[in-house]
């Protein structure tokens, strides 16, 4: 299922379709659904975030990004989240919470290659 929601997901990318990145976060969201302790949990959770967000359901990604951090701190995408997860809050006007996203995620990960693209006024 992960490879069937990453196939769906490449195809999202690829034609920018909103009706593509819900296939795509649909199947995701079924492998959580039936594997919710898999190995690849915590990758499926992320791209699901990414498939919301990609799709402009910034409320839905923000509390999928938050649950990913949350739950997957020491995860290769975590880093990614945090940065996606300030955005996403950033989008819905939640300036407190994007403010402390980003204040975390500058601290956490300063090397990161995202850490130029935070908003000069979350520095």
């Amino acid at each position: 299922m992960l490879n069937l929601g990453i196939a769906q997901f490449g195809q999202a990318q690829k034609s920018g379709q909103d009706q593509d990145y819900s296939k795509a976060e649909k199947a995701f969201g079924l492998m959580l659904a039936k594997f919710p302790a898999s190995d690849y949990a915590g990758r499926a959770l992320f791209n699901q975030a990414e498939c919301l967000y990609q799709s402009k359901q910034f409320d839905k990604a923000e509390t999928r990004f938050a649950d990913f951090v949350q739950r997957y701190p020491d995860s290769e995408f975590t880093a990614d989240a945090m940065y996606s997860l300030g955005t996403a809050q950033e989008t819905l006007k939640q300036t407190q919470k994007a403010a402390a996203t980003f204040t975390g995620f500058v601290s956490k990960y300063p090397q990161h290659k995202l850490v130029t693209e935070v908003p000069v006024s979350y520095t």
